[in-house]
């Protein structure tokens, strides 16, 4: 039998601590958690790689511009079709910036971090990134 349960823990990367009125922010909300930065580093990387507020934004540009500026390591994972379930099964340990069609958020050692019950566990994964 399949579980169609998914462990999660309630994380919004300290976005209401950080008193900056957003919505639409769960790339800058994922990358702050899956880096460790505090949310206003995260969100200025956002402004810089051209990010506008209230708008969803590319965690690819999040990614690059963190490779080059900061000097993280990331590895990615492009996939043509695997589910959330199954990827914490193929990958359950490590620190991963997800995406999906339309929503990002952070897996941290089998677990989803995210600032809202996104996430289904049959929804497809596109592409994810690991943190080194």
């Amino acid at each position: 039998m399949i579980s169609t349960t998914i462990p999660y823990q309630y994380n919004d990367g300290g976005f209401k601590d950080s008193g900056i009125q957003d919505t639409n922010n769960c790339t800058i909300v994922a990358f702050a958690i899956i880096t460790g930065l505090d949310y206003t580093i995260a969100d200025r990387i956002g402004v810089k790689t051209k990010r506008v507020r209230r708008r969803g934004h590319w965690p690819e540009k999040m990614v690059n511009y963190s490779k080059r500026v900061h000097g993280l390591k990331f590895r990615k994972f492009k996939f043509a079709s695997i589910t959330l379930q199954k990827f914490l099964k193929r990958f359950p340990t490590g620190r991963y910036y997800v995406a999906n069609r339309s929503h990002c958020f952070a897996i941290i050692d089998g677990v989803i971090h995210d600032h809202g019950m996104l996430v289904k566990p049959f929804q497809i994964i596109k592409e994810a990134w690991q943190v080194l």
